[in-house]
């Protein structure tokens, strides 16, 4: 209903697919809704501008140091293996692919996980790919009973 409005007011064009829901990335976790979002950022706000410092008024620092260090050098390896799996993709595929990537199951899964995984060895993955398949029989049949009518 608000982002109706919001459209009419602002004279914004509707650019989600009929319906207004993209099956795919609404079935992830966190996307079916902002509010969620909303709730987790307005958390944060709370602890950093008032529980904390009310918290920390009369203590000593905590000593972070071990602790950031291990984090920082996890990060690095995560941006390594992030970095290396790109360029991967990027040779695999090229700079602008002449198909949509997303198209593909098992590169759709690749891009949604940033994970390398061999057919069959994750279950979660499969079933997924199982079920998205399973719309999109879905919608053709939908879309070839229509056209049957016509």
């Amino acid at each position: 209903m608000g982002s109706k409005l919001i459209r009419e007011r602002f004279g914004l064009r509707d650019v989600a697919p009929k319906g207004g829901k993209v099956d795919l990335v609404d079935s992830w976790w966190l996307m079916g809704s902002p509010f969620p979002v909303l709730i987790i950022l307005g958390s944060y706000l709370l602890f950093v501008l008032r529980i904390g410092p009310q918290y920390m008024n009369k203590r000593e620092p905590f000593q972070l140091k071990t602790l950031l260090i291990l984090y920082n050098a996890a990060q690095v390896l995560f941006s390594l293996y992030l970095s290396i799996q790109y360029l991967q993709h990027l040779l695999k595929h090229g700079f602008l692919p002449s198909k949509c990537l997303m198209n593909d199951d098992h590169t759709r899964i690749e891009i949604k996980t940033g994970l390398r995984i061999k057919s069959g060895t994750a279950i979660q993955v499969e079933s997924e790919t199982h079920r998205y398949q399973e719309q999109e029989r879905d919608q053709n049949r939908a879309q070839d009973s229509d056209r049957d009518y016509d």
